[in-house]
């Protein structure tokens, strides 16, 4: 009796034999040998089109290696009795420290800041595509040196010119990084904010009294307030010469 034969689709669509169904990460990983993953140039990433530019070359570049589900924080983990998990951990570990070298330092040292865990590839992924919003807080902190110079005649009504914490809270950010022995300490709440996403509406006021109260703490911790410098500048960092409170 003859065997039975597989019928093949009758098309020419040889990528359906590629096609693998990808229930995590750890499926058709490779084995675990090395592997020649050669550092790409670190971009700035403060530009959208840097970002899309870089995670281009990174796929393509664990593609090359079966790699690239590693990367994507939309395929989930294995669990940790799965065959493959140990390879899996071993794999997204080495990945990930390549990810590492192929990043801008200082972006890198934002990322750690956070808080948030990037022991594995797609974790730093992720961090980065936080980063890089539509509306990031780096970008709107770029913009608050011209949004300070608004006057109140420039709105047509009191509500157009309502000021959301955020902006006081940029504002304080601002002034208190010009003090040397507050920097170090600044940079750090100001990289907080950095994970927000969309901050303008989801910083509050709740939050700005918390940061304030922290920073005051920490003043007084370390007497960084002995020329009385600097209690001014949080205690009046809500006020601004060209915007009426109304």
């Amino acid at each position: 009796m003859a065997e039975s034969q597989i019928q093949e689709p009758d098309n020419s669509n040889w990528h359906e034999e590629d096609d693998v169904v990808v229930t995590d990460q750890s499926v058709g990983l490779p084995e675990t040998r090395s592997y020649n993953l050669y550092n790409i140039t670190p971009p700035s990433l403060r530009e959208r089109e840097d970002l899309h530019l870089w995670i281009d070359k990174i796929e393509r570049i664990l593609q090359g290696h079966n790699l690239h589900h590693l990367v994507n924080k939309n395929i989930p983990w294995p669990m940790r009795q799965s065959t493959n998990g140990q390879k899996w951990r071993t794999l997204s570990k080495r990945v990930r420290s390549w990810l590492s070298n192929s990043l801008d330092n200082k972006l890198m040292q934002e990322i750690n800041s956070r808080g948030n865990p990037t022991d594995f590839a797609d974790e730093p992924m992720e961090e980065i595509n936080k980063h890089m919003k539509v509306e990031t807080h780096g970008a709107l902190k770029a913009a608050m040196s011209s949004f300070r110079t608004i006057s109140r005649k420039q709105f047509s009504t009191s509500q157009e010119a309502a000021i959301p914490p955020y902006f006081a809270f940029q504002t304080m950010l601002l002034e208190l990084m010009e003090v040397p022995e507050l920097r170090s300490f600044i940079v750090v709440k100001d990289n907080e904010v950095y994970a927000v996403e969309n901050p303008v509406q989801h910083v509050t006021i709740i939050d700005f009294y918390r940061y304030s109260s922290a920073i005051q703490d920490y003043i007084k911790f370390t007497n960084a307030d002995s020329p009385g410098l600097v209690s001014s500048a949080v205690n009046n960092n809500g006020s601004n010469n060209n915007i009426c409170h109304i």
